[in-house]
Formats: C-alpha cells, sequence, structure tokens
C-alpha cells in the first residue's frame, strides 16, 4: 500500500510560505519522487504514519529553501501537526518503541524537564512536540537522498524545482530579468505539466542569473538546518 498525494495535501495546504498556492507544485512533484523512491510504501498503520511524518519533512526542507533564497521562511515546528496528520500520542509511541534508537533517545527525565519547565499539561504537549520534531528530523536524509537519486537533474532539479515554486516581487532592479521570468513562468504553473516542462526550459536561465547561492550551496550540501 502506498499514501497518495491527495491523503496528505491538506497538510501541505496548512503550511503554505506564500499567499499563492503554487508551492503545492512542488510538493506534488517532490512526493511523486518519493513515491517512485519506495518512500510512500507502508504494510502497517505504524509505518504509514512515518511516511505521512516525511510530508512535514518536506515542508521543513521547502521553508528552508524559502529562507535561503528569499529570506522568507516559518520557524521549526508544527503546531497542528496531530489534527493534519492523525498521528497521536499513542502512535508516536509506537514509532519509538520499534526504533532502538529512537527509543533510547528518551527517558522519563525527558518529560520531567518540560513538565518542570513549564506545566504538566503545557509540559507534556511540549514533549509530544518534541518527540514529532525528533521524526520529521530524522527523516531529512531519506528525503533528501531519494530526492537527489531520482530527479533526473539530481540537485539542479531540486533547486530549479523549488525556486519556480515561488513567487516573489523582486524589488531589486538588478533582478528585473529574473523577476519578468518567474512572473511569466509562474502565469503558466497552474498546470502540473507545465510547471514540470519549466523546470527544463528555465533551468539555464535561472542557474546563470539566480544570485541565491546559499541556498544552491545548501542543496548542494544535502541540505541541512537553516538558523531563521
Amino acid at each position: 500500500m502506498k499514501v497518495s498525494f491527495s491523503e496528505v495535501e491538506n497538510i501541505f495546504t496548512t503550511y503554505l510560505v506564500w499567499s499563492e498556492s503554487r508551492e503545492l507544485l512542488w510538493y506534488r512533484k517532490a512526493w511523486s519522487v518519493l513515491d517512485y523512491g519506495g518512500l510512500t510504501k507502508f504494510t502497517n498503520n505504524v509505518d504509514k504514519s512515518r511516511v505521512i511524518i516525511r510530508a512535514f519533512t518536506l515542508i521543513l526542507i521547502y521553508n528552508e529553501f524559502c529562507q535561503l533564497a528569499f529570506k522568507v521562511g516559518c520557524c521549526y515546528g508544527f503546531d497542528y501537526w496531530e489534527e493534519t496528520s492523525n498521528i497521536n500520542a499513542f502512535r508516536l509511541g509506537q514509532i519509538y518503541g520499534k526504533d532502538d534508537e529512537l527509543n533510547d533517545s528518551i527517558d522519563d527525565e525527558d518529560v520531567s524537564h518540560y513538565i518542570k519547565k513549564f506545566n504538566e499539561e503545557y509540559g507534556y504537549e511540549m514533549f509530544l512536540n518534541s518527540m514529532f520534531m525528533n521524526l520529521v528530523y530524522e527523516e531529512r536524509y531519506n528525503v533528501i537522498f531519494c530526492l537527489t537519486d531520482n530527479m533526473e537533474g539530481r540537485e539542479v532539479d531540486i533547486f530549479i524545482s523549488m525556486y519556480l515554486a515561488t513567487f516573489v516581487d523582486y524589488g531589486d532592479d538588478n533582478e528585473t530579468e529574473i523577476y519578468e521570468m518567474q512572473i511569466k513562468g509562474n502565469k503558466e504553473l497552474s498546470d502540473f505539466e507545465k510547471y514540470l516542462s519549466d523546470i527544463e526550459e528555465y533551468r539555464d536561465e535561472i542557474t546563470d542569473s539566480c544570485d541565491s547561492m546559499e541556498a544552491w550551496d545548501w542543496v548542494l550540501a544535502g541540505t541541512y538546518r537553516v538558523e531563521f
């Protein structure tokens, strides 16, 4: 069995960076690559939850890209992860229980720390949030390796596909050419197949004229945690 894009689309729409929903095109493309690479498959509900967590990892990666490329992004954290993922505390416990390394990473003192720092109810909630984010971070290598290994242009296509899933009104006259090209492309991105063809069409233009070297180096490095 597999988790389809339609099953996780609500997760992506909950955490959009831009007012327009063009980034959903990238999430759709990225999810199709994960599917091709076998990362959307599951055999039981615990494994299905880990697949769903990969959707949050994609959101994390896209947010980091937007922060580096456009200085726009959200902080680390997903306030509505329980509601959007249908993963609860019990399921988190099952996931950790199946992974010895994860299970060894937490103990009763961690729970006590959060409860002492906050209060019993909020502290327990913060502890669950921490457990969830650990899983999101843990999937980074699997997700980015799959994207790099299965996208035709590898790192270049990761960069270009995320870049073309944004809309930024550049105020700098020196970037007018990029801005006009991006406007032209984004007006046509309502069709997913056109979006895929735009990745091919604008690859050289973007790589030659884009000054987001920090974002490019980040992709080449396999991505890493960005300080917001």
